[in-house]
C-alpha cells in the first residue's frame, strides 16, 4: 500500500490523518527515544571496553595513570597504592595515592595512607 491509497477498515474507509497523527507521532517518538538510548548505551560500552583492555595490557600501570592528567575514580590508584603499601613498597605507594590524592583533593583516607607512606617503616 502506498501513501495514494486508502486504508480500510476505519469508519468508512478513508485514511483520517488528524485522528491517526497522535497515534503515529507517539509510535515514532518512542521508537526514536528507546533507539538513541540504546546507541548511547552501546557506544559507552564501546569506550569503556577499550579502556579497561588499555589498562589490563599494559605493563607500567602508574605510567599510564600519570598519562592522564586527572584520573576520573581516585578509587583505583589509592586501592594499587594500597596494595604496595602493605608489601613493603612504599615508594611506588607513594606515587599512587599521589595520583589518587590529584584525581580528588577531599579524599582524606588518600592523604593519610600518603603521609604514612613517607614515614619511614617501624617494627
Amino acid at each position: 500500500m502506498n501513501h495514494r491509497q486508502v486504508r480500510k477498515g476505519k469508519n468508512d474507509g478513508g485514511f483520517k490523518f488528524r485522528q491517526d497523527l497522535p497515534d503515529v507521532m507517539y509510535f515514532v517518538i518512542k521508537n526514536s527515544l528507546i533507539s538513541i538510548v540504546v546507541i548511547s548505551l552501546s557506544g559507552w560500552l564501546f569506550v569503556h571496553g577499550c579502556k579497561e583492555y588499555r589498562i589490563k595490557t599494559v605493563d607500567d600501570p602508574v605510567a599510564l595513570l600519570k598519562k592522564n592528567d586527572l584520573p576520573r575514580f581516585p578509587q583505583v590508584p589509592y586501592k594499587l597504592g594500597q596494595r604496595d603499601y602493605y608489601n613493603n613498597s612504599n615508594e611506588t605507594a607513594a606515587e599512587y595515592l599521589k595520583i589518587a590524592i590529584s584525581g580528588d583533593i577531599f579524599f582524606i583516607s588518600a592523604w593519610l595512607r600518603w603521609r604514612k607512606s613517607k614515614l619511614p617503616r617501624t617494627i
